[in-house]
């Protein structure tokens, strides 16, 4: 029997630990000054605004940011 394997997003969630946190927020500041690039599901996970303008900027962190101080709940679905 084959099964099919699936890879779970958490959008704002960029280290894939299943929470939204602040090592999350630092990760997003690091890409943005360009210190560590993000890619794959991590990128994807960052784009918090999703497909509105598919790049991970300043907006998506602070989306992030937002969530975490509990000012903005960022949509999953």
């Amino acid at each position: 029997m084959s099964y099919e394997q699936y890879t779970a997003i958490i959008y704002g969630d960029l280290d894939g630990d299943g929470a939204i946190t602040a090592i999350d927020l630092l990760c997003i500041k690091k890409h943005l000054l360009k210190l560590i690039p993000l890619s794959g599901h991590s990128y994807i996970a960052a784009n918090t605004d999703r497909g509105q303008d598919g790049v991970v900027g300043a907006s998506d962190m602070l989306k992030l940011k937002k969530h975490l101080l509990g000012m903005y709940s960022i949509k999953q679905t």
